[in-house]
């Protein structure tokens, strides 16, 4: 049908390897099950900072946390690393005491203050379950 153009020739054997790497992937599920049956179930928490510029207050730091069944936010400002644990400590005394529930489940993605010895020593006492995620996933 078109002048100057040369015939294609379809190829005797066909290459196992490229026919697998041409399979379609399925699709990603648009929303993930959620797992957490209750309040307190599933707790995300992550630090973010350190920033250049300070807030007013002089905090370079801030610790949120993610209840997965109820969507709720809680954010504590920092000025020092260091005072994640006892913060953590508050944050846990005070949800449990509000909702009359247990911290089941703390996922994290696993940077160093969360698995110190001393919250090593608070799950332990507490009964709480620290499950450590990949970087940057929700």
């Amino acid at each position: 049908m078109v002048l100057g153009m040369p015939s294609i020739h379809s190829p005797q054997k066909t290459c196992e390897g490229c026919l697998i790497g041409k399979q379609p992937r399925k699709a990603f599920k648009t929303k993930a099950p959620q797992r957490a049956k209750q309040p307190l179930g599933i707790v995300h928490s992550d630090v973010c900072g350190s920033f250049d510029t300070p807030s007013l207050g002089g905090n370079r730091y801030f610790l949120t946390f993610v209840d997965e069944f109820t969507k709720k936010i809680w954010i504590y400002l920092l000025k020092e690393k260091c005072a994640v644990f006892s913060l953590f400590v508050k944050f846990v005394k005070s949800v449990e005491r509000q909702s009359e529930l247990k911290l089941k489940i703390l996922r994290t993605d696993g940077e160093g203050k969360y698995n110190s010895k001393e919250f090593k020593e608070f799950y332990e006492a507490k009964g709480i379950e620290h499950e450590v995620i990949a970087p940057y996933t929700p």
